[in-house]
């Protein structure tokens, strides 16, 4: 049997400004047992700026509605980052769970229908069943969230 462990127990290598760096998203995904300080990441980072446009709930939205920068101004797609993280995923079976932080930088367009926008993005521009939401961490629906987390964190598989 495989050696797990909880996720709330380990430490792993993140990559800050993803986007931004020398080493490509899969290089910066990808382990290399005999060069572990090179890649390896299990954590990714984006910056990502608003550019509000109609949109369809649950349906359609611009590759373009979220661009990745630090600044705000250039940079690529959100999708096309996400393109790149499903193509590594396809590539690499039974990988590490991979945590993606998503930093919005802009308030342009406000917050209330935020949660709407970044859910149908996602939905368009990934795959909704690659994304670890935590509702599924509650087995139990008699204990709170709280209640439920402390007993019930996914075990990940390691390198």
């Amino acid at each position: 049997m495989e050696p797990r462990i909880v996720y709330d127990q380990i430490i792993f290598k993140a990559s800050h400004n993803s986007y931004d760096r020398d080493e490509s998203i899969a290089e910066q995904l990808t382990f290399h047992p005999s060069s572990p300080h090179n890649g390896g990441c299990m954590a990714l980072e984006f910056d990502i700026w608003r550019h509000s446009s109609p949109f369809i709930r649950d349906q359609r939205i611009s590759d373009n509605y979220f661009m990745v920068s630090h600044t705000g101004t250039g940079g690529s797609t959100l999708a096309n980052y996400l393109r790149q993280i499903k193509s590594w995923h396809h590539r690499t079976p039974n990988h590490p769970v991979i945590l993606i932080t998503i930093d919005i930088k802009s308030k342009e367009g406000g917050y209330s229908n935020f949660h709407d926008e970044i859910d149908t993005y996602l939905k368009c521009h990934f795959d909704q069943n690659l994304i670890f939401s935590p509702n599924r961490l509650i087995k139990d629906h008699s204990l709170s969230l709280c209640e439920n987390v402390i007993s019930k964190w996914l075990a990940i598989v390691l390198f």
